[in-house]
């Protein structure tokens, strides 16, 4: 599946002249489309990553409930009642060890202690600044309780990666509906193909020779190359300018 997925990122991401037609577009166009959302997202993208900034090392739920609610300002529903203290806590302990991140730059290995644990075999993130190394899936279980409160982590990527991506800009890729479907055409989408996705790029990041142009694209754009690339598979879903 990973491989599969760096074939197809190859492929689409090989395209410069529909990177540049993606990112070269005059910002603002009206669309008659009503579905087209582009504008709202690239106006309350940057907004919505400072106000982040400015909410950092914060474990108040006054801090989690502004954040929360610009998540949910990309999707269309209304954020479950209450909070999750304890999850909120934990996500900004791991926030002040991952923030300034890149995946391109991260080092990842396999949970290999008990074998009985939950976490074996889990992929994990190793902290740059030399804490425990933590399994991805918790930072998308953490995500799924302080959004949802409640245990289906598995299948509410649409919104936890959202928050994830505004926590570390540079470490999680937003994924949706519309990105599963570029990649993985005609499967259900839960956290497998979320987990192969993201190990997918990261390998793609530090290996493509494509890379190097994808990030003069993302230092003009001013995102990081993770947003660069699901603006890219975004657009080629819905053809969607930016």
């Amino acid at each position: 599946m990973i491989s599969d997925t760096i074939k197809k990122l190859e492929f689409i991401l090989s395209d410069e002249r529909n990177l540049q037609k993606i990112l070269n577009e005059r910002s603002f166009t009206v669309s008659r489309n009503y579905r087209d959302k582009s504008q709202w997202y690239e106006t309350t993208y940057p907004i919505t990553l400072k106000r982040y900034e400015d909410t950092r090392n914060s474990a108040l739920i006054e801090s989690w409930a502004e954040r929360i609610s610009w998540v949910f300002s990309w999707v269309a529903a209304i954020p479950a009642g209450g909070f999750d203290t304890g999850a909120m806590e934990q996500m900004s302990r791991l926030e002040a060890h991952y923030f300034d991140v890149r995946l391109e730059n991260i080092d990842i290995e396999s949970f290999m202690g008990d074998i009985y644990s939950s976490n074996h075999g889990e992929t994990m993130f190793v902290s740059p600044l030399g804490a425990d190394p933590t399994p991805i899936k918790i930072f998308v279980i953490l995500a799924d309780k302080i959004i949802h409160v409640n245990e289906r982590w598995n299948n509410t990527l649409s919104t936890t990666t959202k928050l994830l991506h505004f926590t570390f800009p540079g470490l999680f890729p937003i994924y949706d509906e519309k990105i599963h479907n570029i990649l993985f055409i005609g499967k259900t989408q839960n956290y497998r193909h979320y987990h192969a996705y993201l190990i997918a790029l990261h390998q793609f990041l530090r290996t493509s020779p494509l890379v190097s142009m994808l990030k003069k694209y993302a230092e003009d754009k001013n995102v990081t190359l993770v947003r660069l690339i699901e603006m890219v598979l975004f657009s080629r879903a819905y053809r969607i300018q930016f």
